[in-house]
Formats: structure tokens, C-alpha cells, sequence
């Protein structure tokens, strides 16, 4: 759509018009929710996953982020993507679930039992 439009304004073609936004598509798929690993995806997934990269490279742009430091990122983005789809999610989390329940015994077990209130009769 953007050729289109682009190409009506300028009325010319440019060959390498595109050169070097791969590796913006496969991120906007991906964190769209298509699996790298022969999963299917969605329009509507796609089209998200390309406002949300698309918004991030506008922020990096505003901010005056270098474009070699853009790149480092996106490649971070993708990794930490497929990490989440290929893995099994708990197998990701269960280190971290670990140590809440490590930490939840230490926190119980440094508490006191509540005092017992007498009632003041004798028995």
C-alpha cells in the first residue's frame, strides 16, 4: 500500500525501495503471534504486531536512538518472541515460581505464631 501511494507521489519506482525492513516484517509477524516453527497466524494478529513495531521504531526514532542500537533491539525482540512461542511457557516460569514458594517459607517461617489470648478464667 505504502509503494503505492509512494510511487504516485515521487512517479517513479525505486528498486530498493525495501532494502533492509526484513527484519521489521518478521518481528511485526512475529509479535503478531505467527510461530517461526510452521505456525499459523492471523490478519488481525499481523496487523497489531505491525502498529506495535511500528509505534517502537517511531519512539527509537524520536529519541534519537542510534540505527545500529535499532537493530541490536529488534533482534532482542524476535529472540525473546520465539523464546516465549517455542517454549513451553511454564518450563520458562518455573524458576521463578520456585523461588516465590522458596521465599513464601522463608517469610512464613521467620513470622511468629500469634500470642494466645487468655480469657482470664481459671480452670
Amino acid at each position: 500500500m505504502s509503494t503505492i501511494t509512494g510511487d504516485g507521489q515521487y512517479r517513479q519506482g525505486k528498486p530498493d525501495a525495501g532494502t533492509g525492513l526484513e527484519l521489521d516484517a518478521i518481528a511485526a509477524v512475529m509479535i503478531g503471534g505467527t510461530s517461526l516453527m510452521g505456525g499459523r497466524g492471523t490478519l488481525a494478529g499481523t496487523f497489531v504486531g505491525v502498529l506495535i513495531f511500528g509505534m517502537l521504531t517511531n519512539i527509537l526514532e524520536l529519541h534519537d536512538i542510534t540505527t545500529n542500537f535499532q537493530l541490536v533491539l529488534k533482534g532482542l525482540i524476535i529472540v525473546v518472541t520465539v523464546l516465549l512461542q517455542e517454549r513451553d511457557l511454564g518450563q520458562l516460569l518455573a524458576p521463578l515460581g520456585t523461588i516465590v514458594r522458596v521465599r513464601r517459607r522463608e517469610i512464613t517461617a521467620g513470622k511468629t505464631a500469634p500470642a494466645e489470648t487468655t480469657s482470664g478464667r481459671a480452670g
